[in-house]
Order: structure tokens, then C-alpha cells, then sequence
């Protein structure tokens, strides 16, 4: 059995259709952590000036750091909890974080659910990137909202529910996939 350097089993990467290509390819290559963070960069044989995390800065950087542990991610995973009406805080690992996504009776819920996490993922990505890279730090609350508002496109374009209103996916998704 393969395990994740985190001490459980990897977790499942299903591919979701209503992500685009891209994200789908990111969380697979995160979840089997061969994404560009500190110690991955190290092994790889290149010299760093900083193995910290440049956000938490206490700490070493690793892709649970990144995703699950660092502050900013915590808060970043509390308001997109409070947005969508499902529990995303307080997990300990990336299998327990996609395990919950399988709770919801209706697959389009967890269609949706799995979307909402797989974007997650991304942005956290993205907002790190333009800290280490252009020294630019992305709000915690504009980062949530270019979730909410990429994640709208996508699950009109991607999905059977193209009459998506932004007024109720801005409160609350889930109630978007209702019938």
C-alpha cells in the first residue's frame, strides 16, 4: 500500500468535469505531493535562501502546510465552510478533507462539493505563487471571492445548471444543484 508522506493512505483523485483540465491535473499532482513546495524543490537537488513558509514563516513549507496548516489556508477553508454550508475546517489530512465529500446522498451535491475543494486547492496555489513570486499578498477574503466567482462560471458552463443564479450561489451553492 502506497502512503502519503502525511501517514495515511493517498486519497482518491477522482476527475471532475466541472473543473477545468488544469485543476483536475494540479490536485492529482499535489495529492501525490510533486508540487514545487520547499523540501520537493531540495530533493530535487536546487538550493533555496528560505525553506519557510511565506506566509506562516515559523514554519518549513510542505504541501499540507500549504493546503491545511497555515494559517491563511485555516481561514481560507473557514469562510469557504461558512459560504457553502459544509464543514471544511479542522481536518488533518487531505484523504479526511475529500472524504467528506462523499457524505451528501445526492451526487450532483458531491459533484459539486468536489469542486468546491478541488478550486480551493488551486487558489490557496495561486495566492501562495503571487506572495513567493511577486511578493503580492492576495486577501484572504478576494481570494474566496475568486473562488466563488470562477467556480460559478465554471459549474454554468460545465454543468446541466446553466440557469445558475449568482444571487443564490453567492449564499449558498448546494441549493443551486436542487431541481
Amino acid at each position: 500500500m502506497t502512503t502519503a508522506i502525511y501517514g495515511d493512505e493517498l486519497p482518491v483523485c477522482g476527475w471532475e468535469t466541472w473543473v477545468p483540465i488544469k485543476i483536475n491535473c494540479f490536485v492529482w499532482r499535489m495529492l501525490q505531493n510533486k508540487i514545487p513546495v520547499a523540501p520537493n524543490l531540495i530533493n530535487r537537488g536546487m538550493s533555496l535562501l528560505s525553506t519557510d513558509c511565506r506566509a506562516c514563516v515559523s514554519e518549513v513549507e510542505s504541501t499540507k502546510l500549504v493546503f491545511l496548516d497555515c494559517n491563511r489556508a485555516k481561514a481560507i477553508w473557514r469562510l469557504i465552510s461558512i459560504w457553502c454550508g459544509w464543514d471544511f475546517t479542522g481536518l488533518d489530512s487531505f484523504k479526511h478533507l475529500l472524504d467528506i465529500t462523499e457524505e451528501p446522498q445526492s451526487k450532483c451535491d458531491r459533484r459539486l462539493l468536489i469542486a468546491i475543494v478541488y478550486s480551493t486547492f488551486w487558489f490557496i496555489w495561486k495566492q501562495r505563487n503571487e506572495r513567493v513570486f511577486n511578493a503580492r499578498i492576495v486577501s484572504i477574503d478576494s481570494t474566496v471571492e475568486e473562488i466563488k466567482r470562477s467556480l460559478f462560471g465554471w459549474f454554468k458552463l460545465r454543468s446541466k445548471h446553466n440557469e445558475a443564479v449568482w444571487s443564490i450561489w453567492a449564499n449558498s451553492p448546494l441549493l443551486c444543484t436542487k431541481d
